[in-house]
């Protein structure tokens, strides 16, 4: 009776086990993908020396506290299982694709697939994207945020840090990431970094730093009070933050898409931006005249004569700022520390 009982008991958990959905994992080096269409959530972690692991998103409930949202005419929807008709999931070779339907309304896709790209082992990136599809019969306005409930800077004295920002340890609120770029979390051995400007990025009209819990509410826009510790009611020291990109009208069957990057490291390197943000050669102009693309040179040696000259302009333009834009100043300071990136590899 025992051992009929048990039988009994493996083929209805065989039978139910689909109804609970599946997680899938895609690798790049010893960093790993993690999605779960049982939720509509996904992960990042480092797989260490002898299997030890550590997660770079809060593990707790699949995940669930890091996710995209969609606002679709006056309703806001959370792209988890609990709140759309369905979730799929597809794996592809360099990444693994999350598909959301509101029937009548909207399709969503979560497309996250790591890069191709020159990076040490300890580095690695993901290229992320999301689109809306309006699939009803009546053009509506779309808006898309992104969540998500990092950790590893909360067993450090610095939660997050920016490119301009060495320590953001309250809520803070970004209008422009185009002096940032970047937000950071980090324990000091494994990092995540957060790229939000810059190359073929859409930059977003937002960045909200807070509590997990001001953030995971149902409020399209978070109410934040500048300078406040990350603690509320029900946790301490915990921190997060969200991303939202400009509303958009979306005519029936038109495609809205947003497009960031991830960067992850382990082993105490600090995670590669300028390879992503020069991924496109860009021409630089010093002064009057073209001094060359990056890119381009055999020779180390230009390399370094490229930086030099381009290091000038940059002091020429700091002394003399009425002579160039904001924008000019921002793209060399990227190539130079695209060369610097470079220079490395040489």
């Amino acid at each position: 009776m025992k051992l009929r009982f048990i039988i009994l008991v493996n083929l209805l958990w065989i039978a139910i086990f689909p109804l609970f959905g599946k997680t899938a994992e895609k690798s790049n080096g010893d960093f790993v993908m993690q999605m779960s269409d049982s939720v509509g959530s996904f992960n990042f972690y480092y797989l260490g020396i002898n299997n030890s692991r550590t997660d770079f998103f809060v593990p707790y409930d699949s995940f669930s506290n890091t996710f995209f949202s969609v606002k679709f005419g006056n309703t806001v929807y959370k792209l988890r299982n609990d709140t759309v008709n369905s979730v799929s999931m597809e794996e592809t070779t360099t990444g693994i694709k999350l598909k959301y339907v509101v029937n009548d309304r909207f399709e969503a896709v979560l497309d996250c697939s790591f890069m191709d790209l020159k990076l040490q082992p300890t580095q690695s990136i993901v290229k992320v994207q999301v689109s809306v599809k309006n699939i009803s019969d009546k053009s509506e306005r779309c808006e898309i945020k992104g969540t998500f409930d990092t950790l590893l800077g909360e067993s450090t004295g610095v939660h997050f840090s920016t490119a301009r920002l060495s320590k953001v340890n309250t809520e803070t609120n970004f209008t422009s990431m185009r002096d940032d770029q970047w937000i950071r979390s980090s324990n000091g051995n494994e990092s995540i970094q957060f790229l939000l400007d810059g190359a073929d990025i859409t930059s977003p009209r937002l960045v909200a730093v807070a509590n997990k819990d001001v953030l995971i509410g149902n409020s399209w826009e978070p109410s934040l009070k500048v300078g406040r510790t990350f603690n509320s009611v029900f946790s301490y020291n915990n921190s997060a933050f969200c991303v939202l990109w400009d509303s958009k009208v979306l005519s029936p069957l038109q495609n809205d898409t947003i497009t960031f990057y991830i960067s992850l490291s382990s082993k105490s390197v600090l995670p590669s931006t300028t390879l992503v943000l020069t991924e496109t050669p860009k021409t630089y102009y010093g002064g009057r005249e073209l001094v060359s693309e990056s890119g381009d040179f055999d020779n180390p040696e230009d390399y370094y004569r490229y930086a030099e000259a381009a290091l000038k302009r940059y002091e020429e333009l700091k002394a003399h700022p009425e002579t160039a834009s904001k924008e000019e100043i921002t793209r060399l300071r990227t190539e130079i520390d695209a060369i610097i990136e470079k220079l490395r590899w040489l």
